[in-house]
C-alpha cells in the first residue's frame, strides 16, 4: 500500500509539473521608473505577453501605444488601444495611413493606430495619432513605450502605460 501511495504521489507531482505555467525570471533591470520600449501579443484578458523589451537609460520624447483600436468614444474624444485609454484633445492632428488629415468621426474599432503623447492620470494624452496600414502582422500585436511601474516579480509581470505586461521564457530583454 505504501508503494502505491508513493507512486500516486510521484504521478501527481509529475502531472502537476506538466501543467504548471512556466514563469520567466524577471530581470533585475526591470524596475519602476525605468523607460522601456516593447513589442508583444495581447491576449483575450488584456495582458500583453512581451516578445521583445528594450530598457533605456534615457526616456524618449513621448510615450507611445501602437495597436488596434478596441473602442471609440467620440463624445469624450477617447479611444482604447491595448487596454490603454487614449485621450484625443481638440487640437490634435489625426493623420491617415497615406498622410492625409482625418476627422475624429473616421476612427473605427479595429483600425491600427500609433498614438504618441504623455501618460498621466491613467491615460495617454495624445499629441499625435496616425492610422497605420495592416502590414500583414498579427492583429493582436502591440507596441508600448514609456516608464515601468508596479513590478510583480513573483507573477512575472509589470505595468507599462497602465497595461499589464507579462515576461515569458521567450521574451528577449536588452539594456540600452
Amino acid at each position: 500500500m505504501r508503494g502505491e501511495i508513493v507512486a500516486l504521489f510521484a504521478l501527481a507531482v509529475a502531472l502537476g509539473a506538466a501543467v504548471a505555467p512556466v514563469r520567466a525570471q524577471m530581470p533585475e533591470d526591470i524596475s519602476p521608473g525605468v523607460y522601456a520600449e516593447l513589442e508583444g501579443i495581447e491576449d483575450a484578458g488584456g495582458t500583453i505577453a512581451a516578445t521583445e523589451i528594450e530598457l533605456r537609460r534615457t526616456s524618449g520624447a513621448s510615450d507611445q501605444v501602437l495597436g488596434r483600436i478596441a473602442s471609440v468614444d467620440r463624445e469624450h474624444r477617447e479611444i482604447t488601444v491595448a487596454g490603454i485609454r487614449v485621450r484625443l484633445p481638440e487640437d490634435i492632428h489625426l493623420v491617415g495611413a497615406h498622410g492625409e488629415s482625418l476627422a475624429l468621426a473616421s476612427l473605427e474599432s479595429g483600425a491600427r493606430v500609433d498614438a504618441r503623447g504623455r501618460f498621466e492620470g491613467g491615460e495617454l494624452r495624445a499629441s499625435s495619432l496616425e492610422l497605420r496600414s495592416d502590414s500583414g502582422g498579427r492583429a493582436d500585436q502591440v507596441g508600448l513605450e514609456g516608464r515601468i511601474s508596479r513590478v510583480d516579480r513573483a507573477a512575472g509581470t509589470f505595468r507599462l502605460l497602465g497595461a499589464t505586461v507579462r515576461v515569458t521564457p521567450d521574451t528577449s530583454v536588452e539594456l540600452d
